[in-house]
């Protein structure tokens, strides 16, 4: 016994500190990138057309009643019987989000906050599918008779602190004039921290100019169902 206990002793010292320190240290694999999963990305919920009753949107914020108070939310199709004229399946799931833009200089957005930051310097891309209703007819606040809404709009994505809120823009669609669905990139290069992103209908100007003083607001809706998620990528 006398003689085991020094061997005991010799690995207790030496084997076991390396043993542990080979766990402690493990290699870091630097090629990870974050993958940052939205909460119900193809909008499934209860189909309805916006109204005076704002019912939430299951995970996501309507941001629309902050904005301009007196506004209708958005709304979830397919609805029952067609609401609008809309007759589009989704792209995925059985629902998608509809959001419009007004000629009263008004539009409609949803946000939510990210269960993990986009971070200042890093890059990210966001992959959606969007679409215009070739048949969109919709009632405004100056007007008593159905308007046309069947004009492309784009859709722009904010960076926030909180939900609703924009305080960065990260980037834009083009003018969505397809009536099939088709996939968008979105390619965000954040200059702060954001917790949480904004989806805004927004007007199509032809020009790089988004002073709302010199908008020429119209009536335009855009379609909006499965969105990836958002997915750190190499900056380029």
């Amino acid at each position: 016994m006398k003689k085991i206990l020094p061997h005991l002793l010799f690995l207790a010292v030496f084997y076991f500190p390396i043993h542990l320190a080979g766990q402690d240290f493990t290699p870091v694999d630097e090629n990870v990138r974050d993958t940052i999963y939205l909460k119900n990305p193809s909008f499934e919920d209860i189909p309805r057309a916006g109204g005076s009753q704002r019912i939430p949107i299951l995970d996501w914020e309507d941001c629309s009643g902050y904005y301009f108070s007196g506004e209708t939310p958005p709304d979830i199709h397919p609805v029952p019987g067609g609401a609008w004229g809309v007759q589009g399946k989704a792209e995925d799931g059985e629902t998608y989000l509809g959001m419009v833009v007004r000629q009263t200089a008004t539009w409609e957005s949803v946000s939510q906050r990210l269960k993990t930051a986009l971070l200042k310097g890093k890059c990210y891309e966001l992959h959606a599918y969007l679409s215009l209703s070739p048949v969109y007819f919709s009632g405004t606040k100056i007007s008593d008779t159905l308007e046309d809404f069947s004009h492309p709009a784009v859709l722009r994505i904010w960076g926030g602190s909180d939900v609703c809120d924009k305080t960065e823009l990260l980037s834009v669609s083009y003018p969505v004039a397809n009536h099939d669905w088709k996939e968008c990139v979105f390619h965000l290069n954040p200059t702060m921290t954001c917790h949480s992103i904004t989806l805004e209908a927004f007007y199509y100007i032809p020009e790089s100019n988004y002073s709302k003083e010199r908008i020429k607001a119209y009536n335009g809706h855009i379609m909006i169902d499965h969105l990836s998620p958002i997915m750190e990528v190499e900056c380029k």
